[in-house]
């Protein structure tokens, strides 16, 4: 039963992602986001785009009745992925950028709703063992992320508002600070994915799995 109602979310998930990218694609409302392939920039677009795939993926295995494990350790990656995006907007941009709207349009989705969700349905269903090496894997979207973005600066120079290649700000105090930002964001990732493998164990011992 419970494998039939993950089956059920993870889908729904699916949909989900695609229908807000859809929303945005075809025209956005919202702040630190775009509309066509051009939102394709921002990292909270690629988390959730992300998460929606892992969640379809999980989805056809699972339909199919085969071994769910690659597909469970792709989802803890892109649960973590996500629960940056929804870490760096509520701890980092919002107080920064205080007078602009985070949770508004599309974002109120990627930003919140559909994080919150695929932490809730992984923490609650996930039974695959993660590992130390797939606790690494979590700081890998946003390293990779991270390195593109600022090679892109470094090639193509930080430009100004709204022509910017630096549209997160991260080097508004200087390349050191933007440094210890990307690194620090990456770290975060890694930190991110203990803490969910240690609400699983949590998990495991008030359930007795």
């Amino acid at each position: 039963m419970k494998q039939k109602i993950r089956i059920i979310i993870n889908l729904i998930l699916a949909i989900i992602v695609v229908l807000v990218w859809g929303y945005m694609f075809l025209g956005s409302d919202s702040f630190l986001s775009s509309s066509g392939f051009t939102s394709l920039k921002y990292f909270t677009v690629l988390s959730n785009i992300f998460a929606g795939v892992t969640s379809a993926l999980w989805t056809a295995i699972a339909i199919k009745g085969k071994d769910t494990k690659t597909a469970d350790i792709l989802k803890f990656v892109s649960t973590v992925a996500v629960m940056v995006t929804f870490s760096v907007v509520a701890f980092f941009l919002r107080p920064v950028y205080k007078d602009y709207p985070m949770y508004s349009g599309a974002n109120l989705w990627f930003h919140l709703l559909i994080p919150l969700a695929e932490l809730l349905e992984f923490v609650i269903f996930n039974k695959t063992k993660i590992g130390i090496k797939e606790r690494l894997f979590a700081g890998i979207p946003a390293f990779i992320y991270g390195s593109v973005y600022l090679l892109n600066i470094a090639i193509n120079g930080k430009g100004e508002w709204p022509d910017t290649n630096d549209w997160y700000g991260f080097l508004n105090w200087g390349l050191p600070v933007g440094m210890g930002i990307f690194f620090g964001i990456v770290l975060i990732s890694i930190l991110l994915g203990l803490l969910i493998v240690v609400i699983l164990k949590i998990r495991d011992k008030i359930t007795g799995a």
